[in-house]
């Protein structure tokens, strides 16, 4: 045990190392951070207080509502738990850097197991926490709980969590007993990425705005309450359930210690199991996790003619640039894989316009709707910065080690850097007008204003597309391995701040002009010229934000670039 603790302990002085002399960067990226996190439970604290009220409300089936409800969160969390503990797993016990030197360390395999088991319950379960705490506390304000209700929540949680994280990691080490960890790894991430976008659109296909619609809610409520959600009781996540709603119905005693160490018990009996198991195969499975990457779709000859035709009629240097791009991208599984979630997200995000009916709410008028058309483009704009931070910032990190390569190769920095413009604007400005022109088709908006928003987004796809770059090139970090980590690091953040206030900028100054051009056309009257020397100095202002935010990062990040010797 004190060999286990130790190796737990290990990975505790990482991490305190890590943050006990942090930088002003760390600094601020860990406030910023911490603050966006503190305004998610915020927000999902007053969201569940709201939904909790609402369900009360409805008597006399609130309190079977609330209950079917906590039934539904402990099933999505147990479901999520256990996927996500697999793919946790999968790295703790076999890929991370440090196994290497802990497999020739003086310990068992059953200490390593339960060592790397107490990294994935860390790295798997603050999730859980992060989400339920405040849907919990809501519900107990809003039910007047016994104070001892509070405690008890993180007591449920804490044990809860066992059971899935246990499960998880037990079938990883089954799995790659039979199957390479690595190629495991990209199925793994590859149906976790398939589970998400139906999940997605599962919710959203639920319509979960009608709750709130007094005109349905009545029936809506009543249909809920005999929905047969599963409760039997040999499921964990009605144990943790059962446990949690306990004090609310003075059944502390009957049912919650009771399903509290019903769930304890399996939970530490499949830690056991794991733990035999671990002791018999980790080594065999383990060896197999070394095996190395076999060839990937882009070996195969269609795919290589495919690539082939794609830059065929480009500059031979401007063409190696291109292939080896495109190559890149579809070598990493995590990037064509988050790109699928990416178009999902973008589908909800097309559907919720389409679902919205206007025509419900009595003061929604036509000049409005159009208003509302013109101001998505914000919406808009934060949709495609997102993408970007996560495709286009780590752009020039992803070159990694080899970058002394492109600076070693008789290529200007000038011509690599602006070749990644050129790669990745094109399907930038396709993304943001499907996202403008479609949005605005749903909102029925006028032709004007449809074109003004087209026009106005494709300058702007330009601008962030190029601040990615831009920013990309000026704090790059080639020694990170996980692209992931790149886009959350602190050129993110600055990236971010820039495109939104970019976008809120440009859309603010065409306002007023959109407006007056708007109103001229509805009313078959012409414009005045003063309006229409506003309109053109309002342009002139635009156009020059756009090319000066296109160039001017560019330029900067080529000086970066060139300047550095490492």
């Amino acid at each position: 045990m004190i060999d286990t603790w130790r190796l737990v302990r290990a990975k505790t002085w990482i991490m305190k190392n890590r943050f006990s002399r942090p930088g002003r960067a760390d600094r601020f990226k860990s406030l910023f951070f911490f603050s966006l996190t503190l305004a998610f439970q915020v927000g999902l604290f007053f969201g569940a207080t709201a939904l909790f009220q609402r369900l009360a409300a409805e008597e006399p089936f609130g309190s079977i509502l609330v209950g079917k409800l906590v039934e539904f969160l402990f099933i999505t969390f147990f479901t999520v738990l256990t996927f996500s503990s697999i793919i946790t797993s999968l790295n703790a016990f076999f890929l991370d850097a440090d196994l290497p030197m802990l497999i020739t360390a003086p310990t068992t395999w059953g200490r390593l197991y339960l060592a790397r088991f107490a990294q994935a319950f860390g790295m798997t379960g603050w999730m859980m926490i992060l989400v339920g705490l405040p849907i919990f506390v809501a519900l107990g304000l809003v039910f007047h709980a016994p104070a001892y209700f509070y405690p008890w929540i993180l007591a449920i949680m804490v044990v809860f969590l066992l059971v899935p994280i246990a499960l998880g990691s037990l079938i990883t080490i089954v799995l790659v007993k039979a199957f390479p960890a690595r190629k495991m790894q990209d199925i793994l991430i590859l149906i976790a990425v398939v589970l998400i976008v139906m999940l997605y659109f599962l919710f959203r296909f639920l319509r979960p705005e009608q709750l709130f619609n007094p005109d349905v809610f009545h029936g809506f409520a009543e249909y809920f309450a005999t929905l047969q959600t599963p409760d039997s009781p040999l499921l964990p996540s009605s144990w943790g359930a059962s446990a949690l709603m306990a004090p609310l119905h003075g059944r502390m005693r009957e049912d919650g210690i009771g399903f509290l160490l019903l769930s304890l018990s399996w939970g530490l009996m499949l830690v056991t199991i794991g733990t035999s198991v671990a002791k018999r195969t980790f080594l065999d499975a383990y060896t197999k996790s070394q095996e190395g990457r076999r060839l990937t779709i882009t070996g195969l000859p269609f795919v290589q003619a495919m690539f082939e035709g794609m830059t065929r009629g480009r500059d031979p240097v401007n063409r190696q640039f291109f292939l080896k791009e495109i190559r890149t991208f579809f070598r990493d599984t995590a990037q064509w894989t988050q790109l699928l979630l990416l178009m999902s997200l973008i589908v909800v995000y097309l559907f919720n316009f389409k679902a919205l009916d206007l025509d419900r709410f009595s003061g929604i008028t036509f000049q409005l709707r159009n208003i509302i058309a013109y101001m998505n483009l914000i919406l808009a704009g934060f949709v495609l910065s997102a993408i970007c931070v996560r495709f286009v910032l780590p752009a020039v990190s992803l070159e990694g080690e080899a970058f002394w390569i492109v600076k070693a190769a008789p290529v200007s920095m000038s011509r690599f850097v602006w070749n990644k413009f050129k790669f990745y604007a094109p399907p930038v400005f396709i993304v943001s007008e499907m996202l403008v022109v479609l949005s605005n088709f749903f909102l029925r908006s006028t032709p004007f204003i449809m074109g003004a928003c087209a026009v106005l987004m494709g300058l702007l796809s330009l601008s962030i597309t190029a601040l990615a770059i831009g920013v990309g090139a000026i704090y790059p970090n080639f020694e990170e391995k996980n692209v992931a980590k790149v886009a959350t690091s602190v050129s993110s953040i600055i990236y971010m701040v820039a495109s939104l206030g970019l976008v809120v900028a440009v859309v603010s100054i065409m306002a007023w002009p959109a407006r007056i051009v708007q109103r001229a056309l509805l009313d078959d009257a012409p414009v005045a010229p003063i309006h229409w020397a506003i309109i053109g100095l309002s342009i002139g202002v635009v156009l020059t934000m756009i090319a000066a935010s296109v160039l001017w990062p560019i330029r900067r990040g080529i000086s970066a670039l060139e300047a550095r010797e490492d």
